[in-house]
């Protein structure tokens, strides 16, 4: 299922495709936002997106020998579901 499928089973539901189109997307747009703050967005029986951080790493400066950190800067969303999502599937 796609985007477009998402908006016509909402809107099946009772909205207008229009309605169901805006919806979506301010849910999506809300989840976002969360992610991008560092929160995390629990949705009860569904799951839990949230942003996980890479690990740092040690590497050898060249010049010196030295054994020096190297942050990541890597964020990555996770979606962890949850036990009615779990039992659905």
């Amino acid at each position: 299922m796609n985007k477009s499928g998402l908006i016509n089973a909402i809107a099946a539901a009772g909205l207008d495709r229009r309605d169901a189109e805006t919806a979506l997307n301010a849910a999506l747009d809300a989840i976002a936002d969360a992610l991008q703050r560092d929160e995390s967005v629990s949705i009860a029986g569904f799951g839990t997106f949230s942003v996980k951080k890479g690990k740092d790493a040690e590497g050898i400066n060249p010049m010196t020998g030295e054994i020096i950190r190297i942050e990541s800067g890597k964020r990555t969303p996770v979606f962890r579901p949850g036990k009615i999502l779990k039992e659905k599937v």
